[in-house]
């Protein structure tokens, strides 16, 4: 949920930021670690990323922390944080390159649209047109194309939990399936499925309200 928040804030924020910055040093160089981050291999970052953390010992190589919640509170959260601050960074690095080359390549057609041009010839300052106008029609593709986000958030990345060893349902369904335990795979399964329909209700209501010119009957 924190690294799907901050794909989802930064990608939103540096695509609209690049998409006003279209063509300079800035973007090119800002495409330019998006398109590398999307291309670099997950596996790679995260071994690296392990291999940082054993070499430097400033975060632990494991995702979770070794005692229970109930036995400290404040401890934990604290400790939770430290431990999870490399997972976080691995998902954020692998996941905002291509969010935000989408949402600034969506700005850009929206801001050559006709009813840009409408817009600019009545005056309308660019701030407005950017925020009230094309930013909302930019939502559009990112709403519909997220309806799985419901279900990849808890199902989580496999590869990611165990390298880190964070006890995720991931992780969990691995373990059912080398363990040949039917009944955990087709719960796991049926609660995915629940989610992925979840997903797509919520994304076609959020679109509904977002734009008005779409209504269900």
């Amino acid at each position: 949920l924190i690294s799907l928040v901050f794909i989802t804030s930064f990608s939103f924020l540096l695509g609209v930021y690049f998409s006003s910055k279209a063509g300079t040093r800035t973007d090119v160089a800002a495409t330019f670690f998006a398109l590398f981050f999307h291309a670099f291999p997950g596996i790679l970052l995260l071994i690296l990323l392990q291999l940082f953390a054993s070499i430097t010992g400033f975060f632990p190589v494991t995702g979770y922390p070794n005692f229970p919640f109930s036995e400290n509170p404040l401890k934990f959260s604290f400790s939770y944080v430290h431990h999870i601050f490399l997972p976080l960074l691995a998902s954020f690095l692998g996941g905002v390159g291509g969010t935000m080359r989408m949402i600034r390549s969506t700005m850009l057609d929206q801001m050559g649209l006709p009813y840009i041009m409408a817009l600019r010839s009545r005056g309308i300052c660019e701030r407005r047109i950017y925020l009230n106008h094309a930013f909302k029609n930019t939502l559009n593709p990112y709403i519909t194309g997220s309806a799985n986000l419901l279900a990849s958030l808890f199902s989580g990345s496999l590869i990611l939990e165990i390298i880190f060893s964070y006890p995720g349902i991931g992780r969990l369904m691995y373990e059912a399936v080398t363990q040949q335990d039917v009944n955990l795979v087709l719960a796991n399964s049926m609660f995915v499925s629940a989610l992925v329909l979840a997903g797509m209700i919520i994304s076609d209501i959020t679109l509904a309200i977002v734009d008005p010119r779409i209504r269900y009957k």
